[in-house]
């Protein structure tokens, strides 16, 4: 296999898990909004924050990297980043580990399209 076909492959992974990540957290935070949950109104600026950065700053990241690798990659890694430092406990979770895959992907594949330009 040549690396174009690698890259293409990557790109398709990273793309595909933003999709299905996103959907999910939009389901999720849609009944939790609209159905039986409080949604925010009774929290604390804690909760408000952590809400801020996942799952709003998290989706928007990874469906900014469908159009921008670079910027998406850094919003939803560094997203991921920030929530792991307010809840290190959400590090247990295999979900909330594997959700920064995407943004990895999107800055691995942003670097590699840098560097074959500075080659070219």
């Amino acid at each position: 296999m040549n690396s174009e076909v690698i890259t293409n492959v990557i790109r398709f992974v990273a793309r595909s898990m933003s999709l299905l990540y996103a959907a999910f957290i939009a389901f999720f935070l849609l009944s939790d909004v609209f159905g039986d949950g409080l949604g925010l109104m009774e929290s604390d600026w804690k909760d408000i924050l952590e809400f801020m950065i996942f799952p709003v700053a998290v989706t928007v990241g990874l469906l900014l990297g469908l159009k921008n690798e670079l910027l998406g990659g850094i919003i939803s890694t560094l997203a991921m980043i920030a929530l792991w430092i307010l809840r290190p406990d959400l590090l247990e979770a295999t979900p909330f580990r594997i959700l920064i895959l995407p943004g990895l992907l999107y800055l691995w594949l942003a670097l590699g399209e840098k560097r074959k330009a500075a080659r070219a």
